[in-house]
């Protein structure tokens, strides 16, 4: 079983985003997530989520990854789309969806194009050759590989550069050209050295390890091996510790062979013992991680184990697994494997016709893998890509001279004429910035003095100095105290009120408990009211426009009531529908609509009341998507008679 690199697939991501992430405490960014509003941070946080999930968890790392392209798409963020292919691909890659992991590949490769970002192109393209690699296409691979080793190599990259060539490397193992593997790993492995980057050290490790065990030494296969898998286990790494684990087991597996072919049957089985012990460690590993693809591998080695002891229905369920796997995952080469394995496994039961079965189903799938027809190809491409580099070397330094004869020509002028734009942009956009901040203030300090002039209404103000004067002549101190309290009280919430264009709505019921109860006294008691709040409402955390209230209250005393001639009542409730506050007044005069025809008889003109409240509410309105809204209308008895006027304001809760 041999690694290609996965590694790679795990680190990309911080070059996506453009910045380096530090390790995510995934439990505080779940919690932060629900209060997350939808932009480019939400994406980034459900990003960082899938990718610490996708050590513990493939398809939580899938579920999160389609969450944050879903909101890309949303928001209209390209880089969030390129980042969120990159996570599904990785997702299904850990799942072994091959396939599907390519598509998502090539989908975040056309983005990074499109955004003309250079190290997303180059590391795109190296993880699309490993897609490539594991579906059994060679000579793909072969070409995003040189494709990324290129340019890695133009914008001096030395993790890419050291990854590519470790891939390239994976490729002349897979066609046994040892030779060109061992040099491409070293070269790897010493540029990773270099930089003291332990996880590519360590990658590299296991695949010169895997070369040295092709080759039959297997006690430096065993060193290198060992060496890389100390450093997963001190990164917390299970998943590479498994395929380090795992390809340690394969050496001493190998061994076993070989002593049974000298006849060392006891050395054969102490070396096979040694090797179960480490697939089964494994085993255990991927199977916690869901990583099918080796549990595939691990499973028939196994089996294979298993059919040398002769224990022969535990091999044969060991087989089963990895057969099922290998061919739900499309895997050739452990498909036509366990074929072989199989049938070995029915002829030493003596059940030739299930062995002859699979020896056919063997030889059909390894006949359909052309092994010249791909190192030909790769060698080709070799060649390629050395005549190319030294090409492109030539051509780039011919562009960079034209091209800099060409800058140092335009720069001077283009430089020029942008400081120019720019100067009479800033200004231009400067003036208008300050003529609109004018007209903004000058219209709301108007509308400030207008309902400042509305809420301190003289005749109440002059009624009120009048009742506070008579209680003191008729020597009533203590009514009078109240009444003054009651007065000051009101008037300190009006004028701090009115500067604020929201307050709590535990504020605005204190200031029209006081109104009206000045209102009560004016009229010797002979107004009755009630205030009701809806048990879900919490008024000290809930805002609302100040002094809504008071114009339609005051309109129904003056006018409605006729100044207290008539017995009046206010109804006045603050409820909750969905995200809206419900704020009614209600009372018993002669309804709104004779109200506003004697209002405008007598003045000749629209009530301010209604004017500036239509006012207040346009200006809340202007800055909001949801908009305040009112409604008054006439009560009316069963006769159809009016009685009384019904307002309703409905209130986005902000």
């Amino acid at each position: 079983m041999k690694t290609k690199c996965i590694l790679i697939l795990v680190l990309s991501l911080t070059f996506h985003f453009g910045f380096t992430q530090s390790l995510q405490e995934l439990d505080s960014l779940l919690k932060v997530l629900p209060n997350d509003k939808e932009d480019t941070i939400k994406v980034r946080h459900l990003i960082f989520i899938s990718e610490d999930y996708c050590l513990i968890d493939f398809e939580k790392s899938l579920e999160y990854a389609k969450k944050a392209l879903e909101l890309s798409k949303k928001i209209k963020w390209q880089k969030g789309m390129a980042s969120s292919y990159f996570r599904i691909a990785h997702a299904n890659f850990s799942l072994g969806n091959y396939k599907m992991g390519l598509e998502y590949k090539l989908k975040e490769l056309k983005k990074w194009k499109m955004l003309d970002y250079k190290l997303g192109i180059c590391s795109s393209m190296g993880e699309i050759g490993i897609y490539y690699s594991e579906l059994g296409d060679n000579k793909k691979a072969m070409e995003y590989y040189i494709y990324s080793l290129k340019l890695a190599e133009k914008l001096k990259y030395r993790q890419l550069i050291m990854r590519n060539l470790c891939n390239i490397a994976a490729i002349y193992e897979d066609e046994d050209d040892y030779e060109n593997a061992m040099l491409y790993y070293k070269k790897s492995l010493k540029i990773s050295e270099i930089d003291k980057d332990s996880l590519m050290i360590a990658n590299n490790q296991t695949n010169i390890g895997n070369l040295y065990s092709d080759k039959g030494n297997f006690q430096k296969a065993l060193s290198s091996l060992s060496i890389a898998r100390e450093i997963y286990k001190n990164f917390n790494d299970m998943n590479h510790y498994a395929i380090a684990s795992a390809n340690i087991g394969y050496v001493y597996m190998k061994q076993g062979d070989i002593e049974e072919k000298q006849g060392d049957f006891k050395k054969s089985k102490e070396k096979k013992k040694e090797a179960l012990k480490y697939f089964e460690e494994a085993l255990s590993i991927t199977e916690n991680l869901g990583s099918d693809h080796y549990m595939t591998s691990i499973n028939g080695n196994i089996g294979a184990i298993y059919i040398n002891e002769k224990k022969y229905d535990i091999a044969e369920k060991y087989l089963i697994k990895a057969l099922v796997k290998a061919r739900e995952r499309g895997l050739t080469n452990e498909i036509y494997s366990n074929y072989q394995r199989l049938s070995k496994l029915y002829k030493e039961k003596k059940d030739f016709s299930k062995a002859l079965e699979y020896y056919e189903m063997y030889t059909v799938k390894k006949d359909s893998v052309y092994n010249e027809e791909k190192y030909k190809a790769v060698s080709e491409l070799k060649i390629k890509y050395e005549v190319e580099k030294k090409e492109d070397r030539n051509i780039e330094l011919e562009k960079q001279n034209d091209l800099q004869n060409q800058i140092l020509e335009k720069n001077y002028y283009i430089k020029i004429g942008l400081g120019i734009i720019i100067v009479f942009l800033f200004f231009f956009l400067l003036i208008l910035f300050y003529l609109n901040r004018l007209k903004a203030h000058k219209i709301t300090s108007v509308f400030k003095q207008k309902l400042l002039r509305l809420q301190m209404n003289p005749h109440f103000l002059f009624n009120s100095l009048a009742n506070i004067e008579s209680f003191i002549y008729e020597h009533q101190p203590k009514e009078a105290g109240e009444y003054l309290t009651k007065f000051s009280r009101l008037i300190r919430n009006i004028l701090e009120n009115s500067e604020s264009e929201f307050i709590t709505l535990d504020k605005e019921i204190e200031t029209l408990e006081c109104y009206l109860a000045l209102e009560k006294l004016r009229l010797n008691d002979n107004l009755e009211y009630t205030i009701t709040i809806e048990d879900n409402l919490k008024t000290d955390q809930t805002n609302f426009p100040p002094m809504l209230a008071q114009p339609f209250i005051e309109n129904a005393i003056e006018h409605g009531f006729k100044g207290g001639e008539k017995f009046g009542k206010i109804e006045i409730s603050f409820s909750r529908k969905k995200d809206n506050i419900i704020f009614e007044i209600k009372d018993n005069g002669v309804g709104i609509n004779s109200s506003i025809k004697k209002e405008e008889k007598k003045k000749n003109s629209k009530p301010l009341a209604m004017q500036i409240t239509k006012e207040r509410i346009f200006l809340l309105n202007k800055s909001r998507k949801k908009k305040t809204t009112f409604v008054v209308n006439d009560l009316l008895d069963n006769s159809e008679n009016k009685h009384g006027t019904h307002v309703i304001f409905s209130i986005p809760i902000v």
